[in-house]
């Protein structure tokens, strides 16, 4: 008997090429190809069309997000949800009676409405919302943004406690199921989707110490000029790249007076060599939040990864990686590993997290397990 599902997504999941978005798309392949139908309901600024997520899908519904400025001021919910409100997708979901499943909380305005009530309802929860809003909120220094970040952080916490009318919420590590069990029975850990099929074994040394990530995001473009400030200047004798989406023009000019190259808004394939090629990677954030997908490519692709424990708390990756939370230990663990190959020891050992793990198919039919036989 074939499954059918509502998928309600934030925003349009092609191309895979940010955090959340890349979870979506790659878990909509995975239950495409283990026989599910999905109806697919997005949120944008403007319609998108794409053959791969057509071919993928029965059918999509677009709906368009509402413009900040008329949307929300006054409301006790999180901003991100009250510009993705929309009666069209309420009919569109009475149509049948499909399981909802909601990618992230901005998505599920509508999933309080009466008429949804007993209707099998999940929600993807890729992070602890309030407290990844008050911790950008502790790190930005744009008076405006800091405060919206407070408010959304107090909006976010008060409807958090409300989850009880979803079936199940699935979340991407331990520290978020504890955080969730407090507003929801039935929370259940469900790794990131991706788009590695295994880990590959590097041959030789490589090349430079590598970050990547947004450059247009306050977390990473603080980590990004840390490099450039105070890491890079200890190691004149080797190359650095940044690599992202949107850098300022300013951070590229302070990137040229340092060993530093920045490269800006590579493609997929770009970055995937950028990666393989790196000696080092570098990942650090003040924000600790879900399950980083940087580490999952990296970990996937390049040599040896030094992270600060904010990137890996509570995924599961914690051994994967060499831990160094302060410069010195940063430098100390750059200076060990600069022309050290890996370990055949630590590629089996990543073998064995994405075959268990982060496993596709595992986990995409652990879930159609969860969605449609309980």
């Amino acid at each position: 008997m074939s499954k059918t599902i509502h998928i309600v997504s934030f925003d349009y999941p092609y191309p895979p090429n940010y955090g959340g978005i890349i979870d979506v798309y790659y878990k909509l392949k995975t239950l495409r190809q283990a026989g599910v139908n999905i109806i697919l309901h997005y949120f944008a600024d403007k319609k998108q069309d794409s053959e791969v997520i057509n071919t993928l899908c029965e059918q999509v519904y677009f709906y368009p997000k509402k413009p900040v400025i008329n949307s929300g001021v006054f409301s006790d919910l999180p901003l991100r949800m009250v510009l993705r409100s929309n009666k069209s997708i309420l009919n569109n979901l009475l149509k049948d009676d499909f399981p909802v499943f909601f990618e992230g909380l901005h998505s599920s305005f509508i999933s309080t409405c009466p008429e949804l009530h007993g209707r099998r309802m999940f929600l993807r929860c890729h992070n602890a919302e309030a407290e990844y809003a008050a911790n950008m909120a502790n790190t930005e220094t744009n008076f405006v943004k800091r405060k919206t970040f407070e408010i959304e952080a107090k909006r976010t916490a008060k409807f958090e406690k409300k989850l009880h009318h979803f079936t199940g919420l699935f979340v991407l590590t331990e520290k978020d199921k504890a955080y969730f069990e407090n507003t929801n029975e039935n929370v259940k850990l469900l790794p990131i989707f991706h788009q590695d099929n295994g880990v590959e074994e590097p041959d030789n040394l490589g090349n430079y110490i590598l970050f990547h990530g947004n450059l247009s995001v306050n977390e990473n473009i603080q980590t990004a000029k840390w490099i450039v400030n105070e890491i890079a200047p200890q190691f004149w004798d080797f190359n650095f790249i940044i690599a992202g989406k949107d850098p300022d023009a300013s951070f590229v000019r302070e990137c040229d007076q340092q060993n530093v190259t920045c490269i800006a808004n590579p493609s997929q394939q770009k970055m995937d060599d950028l990666i393989r090629d790196s000696q080092i990677i570098l990942l650090k954030t003040a924000v600790p939040s879900g399950i980083k997908l940087k580490l999952v490519d990296s970990l996937a692709k390049g040599r040896h990864i030094i992270s600060d424990e904010n990137t890996v708390v509570s995924s599961g990756l914690e051994k994967l990686v060499h831990i160094a939370n302060h410069n010195d230990e940063v430098i100390k663990e750059i200076r060990l590993h600069m022309h050290e190959a890996v370990d055949p020891t630590q590629i089996y050992e990543r073998n064995v997290v994405f075959n268990q793990l982060l496993n596709n198919d595992k986990n995409a039919n652990w879930l159609i397990n969860e969605i449609f036989e309980k």
